[in-house]
This record gives C-alpha cells, structure tokens and sequence, in this order.
C-alpha cells in the first residue's frame, strides 16, 4: 500500500511538472503572456481539466517508461561496441535472456532498480576490458533523447497539448535518469556512474565487477557455482565492505563452499562478513542475514536465527520468495528446522522442483534444490 502511494504521489508529482514546464514553455517561446494563459485556462471546464490531468498521467507513465527502456539500450548499444556479449535485458520485473539459442521472458527485479542490461564482458586481460562506454551508455541515451525531445518541441509550431507534454516529460525524464545515473552516489546500490569511478579508482573493483558479470552469465545458462572455473573466485587479501562489487564477490566465495557441501566452512566465513554488516550496503546486508540464518539452521549452530529473523528480513525474504529460488530454501530451512513442519518444507521443496524452468537464475535453482534435497537427505 505504502509502496503504490508513493508510485501514485511520483506520478502526480510529474503531470504538475510537466504542466508547468508546458505553461512556462508557452509563455517563453510565445507572444502570449502569464496573465493571458492564466485567463485561458480559467475558461476551460472542469471536464477538461480531468481530461488534461489525465493525459498527462499517460504522458508522464509513457515518457518515463520509455527512457527506462532507452536507458538500458544504451547500455546494450554501447556494451556491444565495446565487445561484451548479450546476457539478459530487464524492464521493472521482466527480464529478456537468450537461452538454448532463443530469446525467452522471464520474471526477476531488484529493489530500487527500474532495469538492467547485463552482459559478458571481452576476453581480454583485465586492464584491456573497456568500462566506460557499457556503463556511461544509458546516460548518453538517456541525455542524447533529453535534447531530441526538446528539439522536436521547439521546432513544431503549435503543438497539441498532449503532444507538448509527451515531449516535455520526454526531456524531462531524460535530464532526471541522466543525471540519477551521471552523478556518482550510493541509494541503496550503486549507480552507473559510481561504478565507473570505483573501477577507474580500484582494480580490485574492476575486477570484481568482471567476475560478477561472468557468474551471472554462467548461472543464467543453468551452470552452477561450484562447477565454473575456479580461478574466477581467487581473491586474496581485504576487501571494503562498503564496496559492493568488492562484498559480491566474498559472497560468491561463500556460495560456492555451499554448493560444494562445505556448510561448516561457509557458516565460519559468512560469520566473519556479518560482522561487517553496518559497513554495507542496506540490500547486502539483508542477503547476509539471511544466508547466515540458512546456515545457522542447516549446521545446528542456532546462535542467530532467533535474533536475526526481524520483521525487516522477514518482508525482504516475502519480497523476494516468487523471483529467487535461495528464498524459497530460506523458507524451506525455516519450516524443517525452525517449525519442525516436515510437511511444509516439502510442499516448499516440491514447489521450486514444480517451477523450476520458471526462475531466471538456472544455475542457482539447481544449486537451491540440491540444497533442500540435502536437508531432507533425499541424495
């Protein structure tokens, strides 16, 4: 509910902007003056005005949308360019991947993203593979479509109302996904252009960045982490926790012992990385918690469960459960070992063998699902 107010209050945010922006533009580039468009508007009726506002929630819906779209194609124009491969291309809960040869649509989201383009990065030795273009390409879209749209509006001599507004909120959107993903910061997780700086700055950021985006190209095709090379996970000496390509890369250290079985190893090691837990950031530190209470359980440790399963990683883990198989053996580990419901956390288990072709992520289902058989000693 809360989620959909402030989707509702964003959006009439931007038709009032939008509006303005309109007014003002007709007041500037026009002979006509504020007092004049003030006494037009007035004799417009009240259906009208409903009408209006109404269309420029569809401009506004419409406009954002397609820079969204834009901004991940750039990404992928300029990815390819610079010789990286196609992976998966995602719009809000959707996901584009090519598997087996064909193009197929999947369901996966990350919180506070509106999409992702994904890709397998050159085979070139480490200080060879080109950064900037791939991540700078949204921005670049995004602006080069900012500045089209205000072309187009300048231009054209006495535009309709809606089309005005389309093109306004096209500029608009443009400058705010440019400059949301232009100017380097941390909300939640890192933006296109702090990336850039962390992995011109670090080359261990850069090189984490690499590994992330080959595992995940790998665990797509239905490969999983225990089975891919193991150079890829090599990682010596600290790492900033605060950094999340850096922590990514830990964590895929810590998955893959529990894709080989080694849940004593990895409960040891993912200790350690919770300690860390106010360094990082807030999306990390819940997959922490919640890895680290899986493993609480499965080893017979139970130090944490009790004190880590808030309220907060609960809502994480609903959020989560229809798109990520690891949730769903949380939830599994949670029934068997917790409620001692043997029966739930068989439903749970047979739920993800069921839909299994359903998840975006093949590698790790599988992964998951060996997991779950392990607990209920079915291999």
């Amino acid at each position: 509910m809360k989620s959909a107010l402030k989707l509702l209050v964003t959006f009439g945010v931007g038709c009032l902007i939008g509006i303005v922006l309109v007014c003002a533009g007709i007041v500037s580039f026009t002979d006509m003056t504020w007092n004049e468009l003030v006494q037009k508007l007035a004799k417009i009726e009240a259906l009208e005005v409903v009408g209006i506002f109404a269309g420029s929630i569809v401009c506004t819906l419409v406009a954002f949308v397609l820079q969204i779209v834009l901004h991940e194609g750039g990404h992928l124009l300029f990815g390819l360019l610079s010789g990286y491969r196609f992976v998966s291309f995602r719009i809000f809960n959707w996901t584009l991947i090519r598997q087996e040869g064909k193009f197929r649509l999947k369901r996966f989201g990350i919180a506070g993203t509106g999409g992702q383009c994904l890709m397998f990065p050159p085979d070139k030795p480490l200080e060879e593979i080109p950064v900037a273009l791939y991540h700078w390409g949204g921005v670049i879209v995004n602006m080069s479509m900012a500045l089209l749209a205000f072309a187009v509006w300048y231009v054209v001599e006495d535009p309709s109302p809606l089309l005005a507004q389309f093109l306004v909120m096209m500029c608009f959107a443009g400058v705010s996904l440019g400059l949301l993903n232009g100017i380097p910061f941390k909300r939640g997780i890192t933006n296109d252009a702090a990336n850039v700086r962390l992995m011109r700055k670090y080359p261990k950021s850069k090189k984490a960045m690499m590994v992330q985006l080959r595992v995940n190209a790998y665990i797509q095709e239905g490969i999983r982490i225990k089975d891919m090379p193991e150079e890829w996970l090599a990682w010596k000496g600290d790492i900033d926790y605060g950094e999340p390509m850096q922590l990514n890369v830990r964590l895929l250290q810590v998955g893959r012992l529990m894709d080989l079985g080694q849940m004593e190893e990895a409960y040891v090691a993912l200790e350690e990385i919770a300690r860390h837990r106010g360094e990082m950031i807030g999306l990390l530190a819940k997959e922490v918690v919640c890895e680290l209470i899986y493993l609480d359980l499965v080893t017979g440790h139970n130090q944490w469960a009790d004190t880590l399963y808030t309220k907060e990683i609960e809502l994480y883990v609903r959020q989560y459960s229809a798109l990520m198989s690891s949730k769903q053996r949380f939830l599994c580990a949670w029934a068997l070992y917790k409620e001692q419901d043997r029966e739930k956390a068989l439903a749970i288990y047979e739920n993800v063998v069921q839909k299994q072709t359903q998840y975006l992520l093949q590698g790790e289902v599988k992964m998951d699902i060996a997991m779950m058989e392990a607990m209920f000693h079915l291999v």
